[in-house]
């Protein structure tokens, strides 16, 4: 996976940088995210923790309103 796939970029297509999971947790609960549970796994011996989120929307564009990758936010203004 390149950085770009999975880069989070703003609106006008500029990188939104986190310092932390909770500053990215922040980040999606202020976009009308919620939390809804964490769990971690193992991957390669080494630990992964998932954070799960969900968000009530009328469609998956709505839904994807404030978080969006680099890669998406290309294609759209193709």
């Amino acid at each position: 996976v390149t950085k770009q796939i999975k880069q989070s970029v703003d609106e006008n297509g500029e990188e939104i940088k986190f310092n932390s999971m909770v500053d990215a947790a922040n980040y999606m609960v202020d976009k009308g995210w919620k939390f809804q549970q964490a769990y971690s796994s193992a991957y390669g011996g080494k630990p992964i923790i998932h954070w799960i989120f969900y968000k009530d929307a009328e469609n998956m564009d709505k839904a994807r309103e404030g978080i969006m990758t680099k890669t998406e936010y290309q294609k759209l203004k193709k």
